[in-house]
């Protein structure tokens, strides 16, 4: 029965379990500027957030995770990583979680990731807000040029000054970033899994 078994498992998970994957990458294009995230206070007194928006292509996919190119750092508060649904635009967005990484990243690629399984939905719009809680500890996001094209779509970028509302961002480029997704297997793929191996158990007996 074993031997039947296992293999028949093998064969189920498979082909219904897709594996991880990366679904937008810029970051082998060249850098073209930075753009400053910052909290309250300095000597530019006021926050600014930044933010920028990305479609989700090829089927339904669990966000595994988003790395995002940052340059120099000042100050010791962290940089805050968040998720929204926003199918009208960041003013209007939903939050959906706080994204989890290296709290004070500094000229390295920095991943973060949900602390749950987050279902990314075919074809929404998410928007992702990188900011200080605080003081005028201030991150440098990097930014290029490229046009990339996959099975993610990249979007328009975002500032935020002081907590008003969001306008375009920097005209120079959007944000030197990859994201790591897992796509959601297809209904059709687990049926004829499952078929399949209802079949290997009715032969065994």
């Amino acid at each position: 029965m074993k031997t039947v078994l296992l293999p028949a498992l093998l064969m189920f998970f498979s082909g219904t379990l897709a594996p991880a994957a990366i679904v937008f990458d810029n970051l082998s294009e060249p850098a073209a500027s930075s753009v400053l995230v910052k909290g309250t206070g300095g000597f530019i007194s006021t926050a600014i957030e930044h933010g920028f928006e990305f479609t989700v292509g090829g089927g339904d996919h669990y966000l595994d995770e988003v790395t995002i190119s940052v340059g120099a750092h000042f100050g010791s508060l962290p940089l805050t990583v968040e998720l929204y649904s926003s199918p009208t635009g960041p003013d209007s967005a939903v939050f959906l979680t706080q994204l989890i990484g290296p709290s004070q990243p500094i000229n390295q690629l920095a991943s973060y990731a949900p602390a749950s399984a987050l279902l990314l939905s075919d074809g929404e719009t998410y928007f992702v807000r990188l900011w200080v809680n605080g003081s005028a500890s201030s991150y440098a996001i990097v930014q290029t040029n490229a046009s990339v094209t996959g099975d993610f779509s990249l979007g328009n970028n975002f500032l935020r000054n002081a907590g008003f509302a969001w306008g375009s961002g920097n005209s120079s480029g959007g944000p030197h970033l990859r994201i790591g997704a897992t796509a959601v297997p297809e209904p059709c793929a687990m049926l004829l899994g499952s078929f399949g191996l209802l079949i290997l158990f009715r032969r065994r007996r």
